[in-house]
């Protein structure tokens, strides 16, 4: 047996759910479209990964290249660099016998870039593995010439080409990179703490 006011709310708490079930789906995208929520459009930006390879001379930057979207550095892509954009500029500025001072990454040192550097008489100076802190590319070559695109996103390669280059004649007018002259003072850093990193 069930009492009256039992039945009343039973009704009542029946009702107010149809009653809210038909508001939900009366006002559901389903029903009216324009309710739905537009799609956000993310513009895709294009990720360049562009790597440059550079030629450092005193307090200038020698030559670079900026590579394909996708190249990377091997013995080919190097001894390439090296016959067609350093030996040019070693050529026109009459170095005489230049000494090179690369780090002893595998395209530095495969046997087609020694034979050429050989065949061209340049001299390598002996570079210790592992050691950044004596590479002025990493010194302060590659930390200037990317500052002043740092968080730029690049719509095209030719604007990413033009305005590197752009940073490097800079570099260059100011004679501001400044990894090769620095090398003294920081094997002489390195001497003094018996080899140990140096920042």
């Amino acid at each position: 047996m069930v009492a009256p006011w039992a039945k009343a709310v039973s009704i009542k708490t029946c009702l107010k759910k149809i009653f809210e079930n038909f508001c939900n789906f009366l006002f559901s995208p389903h029903f009216f479209p324009m309710l739905r929520r537009p799609k956000i459009l993310k513009a895709e930006l294009r990720q360049w990964k562009c790597m440059m390879i550079v030629a450092l001379w005193k307090k200038q930057i020698l030559t670079y290249e900026i590579l394909p979207d996708g190249v990377t550095v091997d013995n080919v892509v190097y001894l390439n660099f090296l016959e067609r954009r350093v030996l040019p500029e070693v050529n026109k500025k009459k170095f005489g016998r230049p000494i090179i001072l690369h780090d002893n990454a595998k395209p530095h040192k495969h046997r087609i870039v020694t034979e050429f550097l050989q065949e061209k008489r340049l001299e390598e100076l002996e570079h210790p593995p592992y050691s950044p802190d004596m590479s002025p590319p990493d010194m302060d070559a590659i930390q200037r010439i990317k500052a002043p695109h740092k968080g730029k996103q690049f719509q095209t390669r030719d604007e990413l080409i033009r305005d590197y280059d752009a940073t490097i004649q800079e570099i260059n007018r100011e004679h501001t990179s400044l990894g090769i002259s620095m090398l003294p003072d920081r094997w002489r850093a390195i001497h003094l703490a018996n080899g140990k990193y140096v920042e």
